[in-house]
């Protein structure tokens, strides 16, 4: 069925219900090729649970329509439903959200404005690598990611999505410093207000563990200035900003205060990091 078709039979065949005036405003939209206000529509529509269920679901949708359009969209509005599809149709299946996210990587023109989009759908394609533990795979992805962002001159809206996912795969790793490093670069690109407050608390603490944790850490101000830092400002994790700030001044008495509030397994490895750091600070 042609997509004309497909939008008619869909505009009749819900002509009575609360959906009509969306099918009816999407036909009258192809029709006039205004492919531009249609692909800002996506947005909504693509969330919109009861107009999908009016389209048959995610998967009709998409080959009935959605594919259609793909070549009337910008780059980044094509990373960005197919990226929104991939986790939709296909939520427990790694391999072929992978395959998904690969065949619109191929719609994308070979220009320097394609570029961000392709790194948008590489690290949604290392998130679902990263699901399956292919450890080797994800890591191969973001050092080939790294060298096509490197060669942007802005930040772009790949930048946090590369480095949230490059964080990830060391904190799962258990390489705190490159974690915290990675982290970090995170913080200094994304929009934190978009994250709920338990999104807020879970980051914040990650980053002051691996902070203190990480071999080679020795500078803690970044993390202590830095507004996530105030998800911990509550009576259940503030001891962690504590934790820092005796890192960060070198106070071994607020630090051996603190270090009943660490599990025992990790006691052991916070004294030797006090060693390293106290031996640092005084041949400074």
């Amino acid at each position: 069925m042609a997509t004309a078709d497909y939008l008619s039979t869909k505009q009749a065949a819900n002509a009575e219900n609360a959906q009509k005036d969306k099918w009816m405003d999407l036909n009258e939209h192809y029709g006039k090729k205004l492919w531009y206000q249609i692909s800002q529509k996506l947005t909504d529509l693509l969330r919109d649970d009861a107009f999908i269920a009016s389209a048959g679901g995610y998967l009709e949708f998409y080959k009935k329509f959605v594919q259609d359009m793909e070549p009337k969209m910008g780059p980044y509005k094509l990373a960005e439903t197919a990226v929104f599809l991939s986790s939709k149709i296909y939520p427990n299946s790694p391999d072929e959200a992978v395959a998904f996210l690969e065949a619109a990587k191929k719609k994308l023109k070979n220009t320097a404005q394609d570029v961000p989009a392709d790194c948008i759908l590489s690290t949604q394609i290392g998130s679902a690598l990263l699901h399956k533990k292919d450890f080797p795979a994800v890591k191969t992805l973001l050092e080939e990611t790294e060298k096509k962002l490197r060669g942007i001159d802005d930040v772009t809206l790949a930048h946090p999505q590369f480095y949230e996912l490059s964080s990830e795969y060391y904190r799962l790793e258990g390489t705190h410093a490159e974690y915290f490093h990675e982290a970090l670069k995170y913080l200094g690109c994304a929009n934190l207000e978009k994250l709920s407050s338990e999104e807020k608390r879970v980051k914040a603490e990650r980053l002051a563990i691996a902070a203190i944790l990480g071999e080679g850490v020795y500078s803690f101000g970044e993390l202590l200035v830095h507004p996530i830092a105030q998800a911990l400002q509550n009576p259940k994790y503030d001891w962690l900003l504590k934790s820092l700030e005796a890192f960060n001044y070198g106070d071994q008495k607020a630090f051996e205060r603190l270090k009943g509030q660490w599990a025992s397994q990790i006691v052991s490895r916070l004294k030797r990091r006090w060693v390293i750091l106290e031996i640092r600070v005084l041949s400074g």
